[in-house]
C-alpha cells in the first residue's frame, strides 16, 4: 500500500490512550505490538485547505471552527486536523520530517483532544506508590526542571508536557511519549545527559531526552496536582487549594486551552469541575526575579508526601 507520503506502509503508535496510524515515523514514540486493528488518529502527508470556512476563531497563525484546526507554522508546514480523528499536514520549502514531528506530537494532538473533549493538562509527571502526581506550570515556571529533579530523588514517568486524564474516577492518566523535554541550563542542574549531539529539540526549543528506562506504559490512578505559579508580589510558599480555586487553576493550564471550541467547551470544563472535587490540589507560589528551584522541588516534596497520605475522597 502506497499512501499519500510516499513511504510504503504506514505506521502504528499508541500515545494519551489513542492508537494513531501515521505515514512517517514519529521519535520516542511507542510502537504498537500488532499491526493491524482499528485506529483512532491518522496522519498523513497530503494536500492542506488555505483556509476554513466561516471559522468560529481565527489568529495570526491558526484558526479554529467545530471539528475543524487549521495551524500554520512559518517554515516548517501546515496542518489540518478534524473531527478528532485526522490529522492532515503539508510541508514547507526545505521542511524536514524532524521539523514537521514536534508539531504533530504537541499543538496537533492538542487539537485532537480537544474535538474528542478529553481532559488534557499541561503538565509534567512523576510516578510514586502506584499513583502518579502531575506537575503543572507555564513556560519558565519550572515544571519540566522540577519534576525531573523529583525523578532523580526516586519515581517513574508517564508523560511529559501533556497529561490526558479520564474524565470518570478512579482518574487513570494515560501514558504519553517517553521522553522529557528539558531546556540547556536544566539539563546542566541535573548534570545528564553527558552526550547531547544526538537529541532532538521540540518545537519550544527544549531537548527531548529519551526516558525509557523509567517510562510506565500503562494507565495509572491520578494521587494529585501541583501548580507552580510565578508572581512578581507573592512570597515563595505553598498551600493546598480548595475546590473552586482548584477548578480556575485547571482550566488556566489546560493544554492548548485557545483552541476549545464552543461545543466541546461545557463538557471539557465540567470535567475539570468533577475533578477538582475528587483529587488534591497543591498550589506552590515562585517570585519572580530569584533562583528558587531547590525551594520549589522541597516543597514538591511536602505536597506529594501530604496528597500520598491523603485519601482520595470528595473534598468538603
Amino acid at each position: 500500500m502506497i499512501n499519500p507520503s510516499g513511504l510504503a506502509d504506514t505506521q502504528r503508535f499508541r500515545a494519551y490512550g489513542l492508537a494513531v496510524k501515521s505515514s512517517i515515523a514519529l521519535p520516542h514514540v511507542p510502537v504498537c505490538e500488532t499491526a493491524g486493528g482499528a485506529c483512532d488518529v491518522e496522519i498523513i502527508e497530503t494536500s492542506v485547505p488555505p483556509r476554513l470556512t466561516d471559522p468560529e476563531m481565527v489568529y495570526r497563525y491558526w484558526s479554529a471552527r467545530d471539528g475543524e484546526l487549521l495551524l500554520n507554522v512559518p517554515n516548517v508546514g501546515r496542518f489540518y486536523i478534524t473531527n478528532g480523528s485526522l490529522i492532515r499536514f503539508e510541508r514547507g520549502a526545505g521542511a524536514a520530517l524532524d521539523d514537521i514531528a514536534p508539531y504533530l506530537l504537541g499543538s496537533c494532538f492538542g487539537a485532537i483532544l480537544h474535538q474528542r473533549a478529553a481532559l488534557a493538562l499541561h503538565a509534567a509527571s512523576v510516578c510514586r506508590g502506584g499513583r502518579v502526581f502531575l506537575i503543572c506550570g507555564r513556560s519558565g515556571a519550572g515544571k519540566s526542571t522540577t519534576t525531573a529533579h523529583l525523578r532523580a530523588r526516586g519515581g517513574d514517568m508517564l508523560c511529559d508536557d501533556l497529561a490526558v486524564i479520564r474524565a470518570e474516577a478512579p482518574y487513570l492518566v494515560e501514558p504519553g511519549l517517553p521522553h522529557t523535554n528539558l531546556a540547556d541550563d536544566a539539563l546542566d542542574t541535573l548534570g545528564m545527559p553527558a552526550d547531547r549531539t544526538a537529541l532532538r529539540r521540540s518545537a519550544k526549543g527544549k531537548l527531548m531526552v529519551p526516558a525509557h528506562e523509567i517510562f510506565v506504559p500503562d494507565p495509572i490512578p491520578l494521587g494529585g496536582i501541583i501548580v507552580i505559579e510565578r508572581s512578581s508580589n507573592a512570597p515563595l510558599g505553598s498551600q493546598r487549594l480548595a475546590p473552586q480555586t482548584a477548578m480556575q487553576a485547571l482550566r488556566r493550564h489546560t493544554y492548548r486551552k485557545n483552541y476549545i471550541t464552543r461545543s466541546c467547551m461545557q463538557t471539557i470544563f465540567s470535567g475539570w469541575g468533577k475533578l477538582a472535587h475528587a483529587v488534591p490540589l497543591w498550589q506552590i507560589t515562585r517570585p519572580l526575579g530569584h533562583d528558587t528551584i531547590r525551594e520549589v522541588v522541597a516543597m514538591a516534596e511536602q505536597a506529594i508526601d501530604a496528597m500520598i497520605e491523603e485519601k482520595t475522597e470528595p473534598c468538603a
